[in-house]
């Protein structure tokens, strides 16, 4: 708790440093959220069946004037398992020129397992001759255990490209974790994304996935159902 509040603290005083610094050059910036509300419900071939509630919360304040293509941010992702009493919180801060990020933060839960993480993001637009356009999001994470029993390092590799059809937006979402030490452990996860988008800012989205588990000589596989909120002002 005493790490998730301390990496608050930074959040904040980093995003009042760009405030401070926009008013003192009679200046304003854009300031920005993005919340993103998930729900998991997990069908693994062995085991019981689950359900896994996320919240995530980002800012971001873009500099103004001559630093426009230059923003600071910070967030915490959030995830609990009511039935097995599970909490989780990965609070970060970025930094970012144009479209690339680099991320850096730590990962609390309630088993007392934790890590620090550092990472990159990717987050634009592409357009292929005005024919069609794609939203493209890139998120490659690095986790360093600091504390707790059996941990390992590893890196998780996330990308999601998805194009507007009117109000609609499709896509694929595409993960990757490998474990960098201990015994030979991989999870994929691969499936199509579908959403709809009620305003410029609110939006839902169904996710189904196949994720597969691939640790020593066993492979897990689990058919999962995401359904998630996002709201964006």
């Amino acid at each position: 708790m005493k790490r998730i509040v301390g990496m608050v603290i930074v959040v904040m005083v980093i995003l009042s440093w760009g405030l401070c610094f926009a008013q003192s050059n009679g200046e304003k910036g854009k300031f920005s959220t993005y919340i993103v509300i998930k729900n998991d419900f997990g069908f693994p071939q062995e085991g019981k069946d689950y359900t896994m509630q996320a919240l995530c919360a980002y800012w971001h304040y873009q500099l103004p004037g001559s630093w426009s293509n230059v923003g600071i941010g910070g967030g915490i992702d959030s995830r609990v398992n009511f039935e097995d009493d599970f909490l989780e919180g990965s609070p970060y801060i970025t930094l970012n020129h144009g479209p690339w990020y680099v991320l850096v933060g730590g990962v609390i839960d309630s088993g007392s397992q934790n890590f620090v993480q550092t990472g990159i993001w990717y987050i634009n637009s592409w357009q292929i001759k005005k024919i069609a356009e794609f939203d493209v999001i890139l998120d490659v994470r690095n986790y360093w255990p600091v504390e707790g029993k059996n941990l390992d390092p590893y890196i998780d590799n996330f990308v999601e490209i998805t194009t507007p059809i009117g109000r609609f937006f499709v896509g694929t979402d595409l993960e990757y974790v490998h474990w960098w030490t201990g015994p030979s452990h991989n999870y994929v996860s691969v499936g199509p994304i579908v959403g709809y988008k009620f305003t410029k800012n609110i939006s839902v989205f169904v996710r189904p996935t196949y994720d597969g588990d691939f640790e020593k000589n066993k492979t897990t596989g689990i058919a999962r159902v995401r359904v998630g909120l996002i709201l964006w002002f």
